[in-house]
């Protein structure tokens, strides 16, 4: 899923998956 990628973009943070 990209929405980790968005997320990570957006937070500023690492996404849950990794």
């Amino acid at each position: 899923m990209r929405q980790i990628v968005l997320d990570t973009e957006t937070t500023g943070l690492v996404p849950e998956e990794g």
